[in-house]
Parts: C-alpha cells; sequence; structure tokens
C-alpha cells in the first residue's frame, strides 16, 4: 500500500476514508474550530489533507492516518481569516 497523493485516491479506499472520518470527528469533539460565515472583505486560508500509514514493530500496517492542516503560508500578519476546507 502506497501514500496517497489525492483526495481522489483516498475516496474509493474504506480505510482511507475512516482515518478522514475520525479525523474530523476528533477536530469537532475537541471544540477547535466553528463554521462562520465570511465576513466582506476577508480572505480564505484554505485546508488540506495529509495522509500517512503508520507501521507496527513486525513492520504490518498498524493503522491508517489522515490530517487536516491549514495553509498557514498563506496568512497575513495581523489579518485573522476564515478556514476553507
Amino acid at each position: 500500500m502506497s501514500i496517497p497523493k489525492s483526495i481522489g485516491d483516498v475516496l474509493p479506499h474504506p480505510g482511507w476514508h475512516h482515518a478522514m472520518i475520525d479525523e474530523i470527528s476528533v477536530l469537532q469533539n475537541s471544540e477547535t474550530w466553528q463554521l462562520a460565515m465570511l465576513s466582506y472583505g476577508k480572505f480564505v486560508v484554505s485546508c488540506m489533507w495529509t495522509f500517512a500509514i503508520k507501521v507496527g514493530p513486525d513492520d504490518t500496517i498498524d493503522h491508517l492516518k489522515s490530517c487536516l492542516v491549514a495553509k498557514g503560508y498563506t496568512q497575513f500578519f495581523g489579518l485573522v481569516p476564515s478556514l476553507k476546507c
């Protein structure tokens, strides 16, 4: 198994799909974000999915890991952005 490069590679695979749902659940349960309307004149910081295959000590696949991360390099100093996914 290889690490996917795009969402199109991930969605058909039930293991990766489950890993993404787990990540969203963790973010919702920890209340680290909230859905908000974008104010006029404000910009959006986009996000992306990263994927990793976690391997056990016996070199077998332990689990599939996905992370939703903000593209922080698109932020501007002094502006509070909204997150677009």
